[in-house]
């Protein structure tokens, strides 16, 4: 697991508005550069181009169709759904991300 990871947006504060809405991180108040966290990793946003080729944010989830229905209610829109020996959906989000959510599988 990582602790901390910068990513380049053209609209950072909207990519962090977006990750607080649509995945439950929290922005910690005061000044400085655009940082959100969750779960003790921290998001480091950076005004800058988008990522070429995009780095792609990728979320484990449980309850795959509540997560994605987050995503979609905070602005994302769906690019693609994978089918096969894992389930995952990518999206566009706002701020220049690229979001992939997996179903993540249970363990017997």
């Amino acid at each position: 697991m990582f602790k901390r990871i910068t990513l380049s947006s053209p609209h950072p504060e909207k990519a962090a508005r977006f990750l607080c809405e649509a995945l439950g991180h929290e922005r910690p108040s005061g000044t400085g550069p655009v940082l959100v966290s969750r779960g003790g990793a921290e998001v480091v946003l950076v005004k800058g181009p988008s990522s070429t080729p995009p780095i792609i944010f990728s979320v484990m989830s449980d309850s795959f169709e509540k997560t994605t229905d987050g995503i979609n209610a905070a602005g994302g829109k769906l690019v693609r759904e994978l089918v096969g020996k894992r389930r995952s959906r990518f999206f566009h989000a706002p701020g220049g991300l690229l979001i992939e959510v997996v179903l993540r599988r249970k363990q017997p």
